[in-house]
């Protein structure tokens, strides 16, 4: 029950880091584009996707350890 628990907490977390990782991806977009070229962030990147839910899964984790 423990495992089904925890599974259920990482597909969560997962989920809101991909819907928050596409926001930051569009905001980096919008704001930083010259910051964010050739970098795994820019837009042109294959693994931006990937590289924006990382970023938003710390934004998260460093949420919840400043929360408690």
């Amino acid at each position: 029950m423990v495992l089904v628990k925890s599974g259920a907490k990482l597909v969560g977390f997962l989920f809101v880091a991909t819907i928050l990782g596409g926001v930051l991806a569009g905001v980096g977009d919008i704001t930083m584009p010259s910051v964010i070229n050739g970098t795994p962030l820019g837009p042109q990147s294959q693994s931006a996707p990937i590289a924006w839910t990382v970023v938003a899964g710390v934004v998260i984790y460093g949420f919840s350890e400043v929360a408690g």
